[in-house]
């Protein structure tokens, strides 16, 4: 297995096909290729054969037929037998009897004879490019390749022969796949088009690492990083990760532990079962350590190699370099060399801060440690030609690997998983429903068009994330499709595939809705958030009430085709019926329960914060009695709502600890005065710390200086001109108490030696819409003849215009929006703000005055400080 998979080029190569009396440009108008990934070159001849009699059709395998090879011929007997319920007989091509016409040639030309002399034969010859018009890539046929696969049909003593030919093993896998969605149903039976094809990846590998070991041993997990076109994985581990409601027990993100006994029989069983199917295994250790563990990651390096692990991953990530890494990469590479590992059989993720960038001190000392520079090394960067470029200054001796983190960005929690890293909610950790997701959803959210090239700037990619494992037919597959031909690929029509795999060619239209409806469903609720306690968007609840009638309708057209799904896909599905109901079926029915439920129960959060403002309100004016008004029916009514809800939503995970943040929050009255003291004493530390912090932490968008600080109120003395008939100071609007929800913090502030009123947020930690920071203060209205204005001295951090439609500033006027403005634009030159209040001035007096910062949309890291300077009114000229 090594020595096949650490050569460049095998022995035996990608066939290609050169078609009998006539070449393909010949051939005239070609029907559309029903296949994806699209094949470099595909040839319809413009017939069909048909399945025969079952004593009449065999699937034959060489005599000298590998592991993967025998693997390919199951697989393509479980495919047609699932779908077209004809159970294709496997034999030896040497044990075929006479009676069988019709025959499914697997193999390499190297394991199986009879192809062989096939090939030789009927001229079916090896490094002949595609003739002109067939390519439907972007590259001619590469001299020699690594899984590659070619399908023909030919006439042979009176049999039909069927050839799926592999460079290697596993080629001859990847071809049953594209053999097998060539078939189709019609008129009673199963026919596929007479056609040559030829087909080979752009990106030579393509894998998916993962962080839990059990996961890749689930039935079927390792049958579709196969279907996904994949062709390899590792092996990681860590016995003393526990369980969390976030991630599952064992987790190993950065490798097996240096020194931690490894769980030998799992590990053996993920490395036989990954081999047959042709996958080539790292063993991944997690090698930041101090100096005097260097022998432990060798010991542990040891231990897997004796398991029989391909290769040799050398893991740094985000525990760091640890001590005197070149010499521990020295060693391990020695090591490696000691057991035939070399080159692309060594793989490494660089520490963080240097996984992100190519060329950093760190990756420039370790590839000059001698033989590292040819290792496989892993960056999250998206792959493009200046990074190419980068990884050979610094001396790199193969293109930039990407890694892919499908987190973070757009990866939405659902009904029954959270967000980003993709795990159950579901107490029994059975999977939940997600649709598939594109590569645009992962870290720098890349677009396709942007892709296209992406095989011209890296030759190794993989996919990490999807914590939970599941679902692997649609998310293994939006790597891997992509990755055997960026320059073809198809967002939309591999969806399509992907349901037409797991559900069956019928089922593609209800499959596709259904995904589209349940986004759709998805956008009206608060979702769970990667680490969603306590009370980061679980349990689901609707963003509106007003939207609970439409949310029921979807639901209920959600239903119905999920029940057309459960009574159709089984006869059609190409998946194990068993995975098919486990991993997709009955999710997306319990998905759908809780959905309901979710929109029909009430919940806190929709009313709790106004309750707990008219509290922390009556407890600062210090009227207990108001506070026991509002208090005793506000106790009751979440009493209510948390039995209901812990009754509806039994079965997931969370739910208990839900419940006590909420009787947390609303304690009986005796436990108020502290709870409103804890409030303000840890929003001031905040507020001291956040104002405490230096410029590049003040405006984290830029290289900051104290220019910068001092730039903010360089206009604070040059307010309109005008005859000023009162003002207001930080002092007056910090009189009455301040209001402030969720992070935001408020209070007093001297920065740049100007006393003002701070609103901010501070950075790393989310905010939900409406949160908000207040200050309030009343302004005797003066006379004054014609107009009166109001001048508010405004400034804030963000100058840098992004994030626009998230934070906004506002002034009110008795109750009245006055003004309003995002924090996003630079606010140089428009520091002071004027309004007019005539009208409010002669309406009422005094003005009721409230400045406000309020989220209108949540957010996850977003540090802002708004400063309120001096207010004042002056008399205007002219009418109003």
């Amino acid at each position: 297995m090594r020595q096949n998979l650490a050569r460049l080029a095998v022995s035996s190569v990608l066939l290609t096909f050169v078609a009998v009396g006539m070449s393909l440009a010949e051939s005239g108008p070609q029907p559309a290729c029903p296949l994806v990934p699209v094949p470099k070159s595909y040839c319809d001849h413009g017939r069909t054969w048909q399945l025969l009699d079952l004593e009449q059709t065999a699937i034959a395998i060489g005599p000298q037929a590998t592991e993967p090879e025998r693997y390919a011929a199951e697989r393509l007997q479980a495919h047609v037998e699932r779908r077209f319920k004809r159970r294709i007989p496997i034999l030896a091509e040497a044990a075929l009897p006479d009676a069988v016409r019709q025959v499914f040639l697997l193999g390499q030309r190297s394991t199986n004879p009879w192809l062989d002399r096939l090939c030789r034969q009927q001229k079916i010859e090896s490094g002949v490019p595609p003739a002109a018009g067939a390519d439907s890539g972007t590259r001619s046929v590469p001299p020699a390749t690594e899984d590659g696969f070619a399908i023909e049909c030919c006439e042979d003593q009176g049999r039909q022969v069927v050839i799926v030919g592999g460079s290697n093993p596993r080629g001859v896998i990847y071809g049953q796949d594209a053999l097998f969605d060539l078939m189709r149903a019609e008129a009673g039976q199963v026919v596929w088009p007479v056609v040559s094809v030829r087909d080979w990846p752009s990106i030579p590998w393509r894998g998916r690492p993962h962080s839990v070991l059990r996961q890749h041993l689930v039935p079927g997990a390792l049958d579709a990083y196969l279907r996904a076109r994949l062709n390899f994985t590792d092996v990681r581990d860590d016995p003393n990760a526990k369980a969390t409601n976030v991630f599952p027990a064992r987790k190993a993100s950065m490798g097996f532990p240096a020194g931690v006994p490894i769980d030998a029989d799992t590990v053996k069983r993920m490395v036989t079962e990954s081999h047959c199917r042709g996958l080539f295994v790292y063993g991944t250790v997690s090698s930041g350590v101090p100096q005097d563990k260097h022998d432990k990651v060798l010991e542990t390096f040891g231990q897997l190699s004796d398991l029989g692990v391909d290769g040799l991953w050398i893991s740094f990530d985000d525990v760091g370099g640890g001590e005197d890494a070149p010499e521990l990469i020295a060693r391990v590479l020695e090591f490696g060399q000691q057991r035939g590992m070399t080159g692309r059989q060594i793989a490494t993720t660089p520490p963080s801060g240097d996984y992100q960038n190519i060329d950093t001190p760190f990756n420039r000392r370790a590839a000059q440690v001698a033989g590292f520079a040819d290792a496989q090394w892993f960056f999250t960067r998206v792959p493009c030609q200046a990074d190419a470029a980068a990884a050979r200054e610094i001396g790199l001796r193969r293109l930039p690997g990407w890694w892919h983190n499908l987190v973070d960005f757009g990866v939405t929690g659902g009904f029954l998983h959270n967000g980003d890293v993709l795990v159950s909610l579901r107490a029994d950790d059975r999977p939940a429903y997600v649709e598939p997701q594109p590569l645009s959803r992962g870290w720098h959210a890349p677009q396709y068009d942007k892709l296209r090239d992406a095989d011209q700037h890296t030759d190794h990619v993989m996919l990490w994330g999807v914590v939970g494992g599941w679902p692997e037919e649609y998310q293994m597959a939006a790597l891997g499709i992509w990755a055997w031909n960026p320059a073809a690929h198809d967002w939309d029509q591999t969806r399509r595939a992907i349901y037409r795999y797991v559900y069956g060619p019928g089922q593609v239209e209800t499959a596709w809705t259904v995904d589209d409806k349940l986004v759709e469903l998805k956008s009206l609720f608060h979702l769970p958030l990667w680490r969603y306690e306590p009370n980061k968007g679980w349990p689901c609840r609707l963003k509106q009430a007003a939207d609970r009638p439409r949310a029921l309708a979807l639901i209920d057209e959600l239903e119905s085709l999920s029940r057309d799904l459960s009574k159709n896909s089984p006869a059609e599905s190409a998946i194990a019926p068993e995975r098919l109901e486990s991993v997709y079926l009955e999710p997306l029915r319990t998905t759908l329960v809780y959905a309901r439920k979710m929109t029909l129960l009430e919940y806190p959060e929709d009313w709790a914060a106004d309750v707990e403002e008219r509290l922390f309100d009556a407890f600062a004016e210090g009227d207990a009695a108001a506070a026991e008004q509002t208090l005793t029916p506000a106790r009751a009514r979440l009493g209510e709502q948390l039995t209901r809800i812990a009754e509806e939503l039994q079965g997931l995970k969370a739910i208990d600890g839900y419940r006590k943040h909420w009787e947390s929050r609303f304690p009986p009255l005796e436990a108020w005065k502290g709870l409103v003291d804890q409030r303000r004493s840890a929003m001031i530390g905040r507020l001291n710390r956040l104002l405490k912090q230096g410029p590049t932490e003040l405006f984290p968008y830029k290289a900051a200086t104290a220019d910068d600080v001092a730039a903010l109120f360089a206009d604070w003395e040059r307010p309109p001109e005008g005859k000023t008939l009162a003002e207001l100071t930080a002092e007056d609007w910090l009189r009455p108490a301040s209001r402030w929800r969720g992070a935001f913090v408020v209070g007093p502030s001297g920065l740049g030696g100007r006393p003002s009123v701070a609103l901010a947020h501070p950075a790393r930690i989310p905010s939900t819409p409406g949160d908000y920071a207040e200050v309030r203060a009343e302004l005797p209205a003066p006379k004054f003849d014609s107009r009166l204005l109001l001048d508010a001295c405004v400034e804030d951090t963000r100058s840098d215009n992004q994030w626009r439609g998230y934070r906004f500033m506002q002034l009110w006027v008795n109750d009245q929006l006055a003004w309003e403005e995002d924090v996003a634009p630079d606010r140089k030159g428009r520091v002071w703000v004027t309004v007019d209040v005539s009208e409010a001035a002669r309406a009422a007096a005094p003005l009721k005055l409230r400045f406000r910062v309020e989220d209108r949309r949540g957010v996850g890291n977003h540090l802002s400080v708004t400063f309120l300077g001096p207010v004042r009114l002056r008399e205007g000229q002219g009418q109003q």
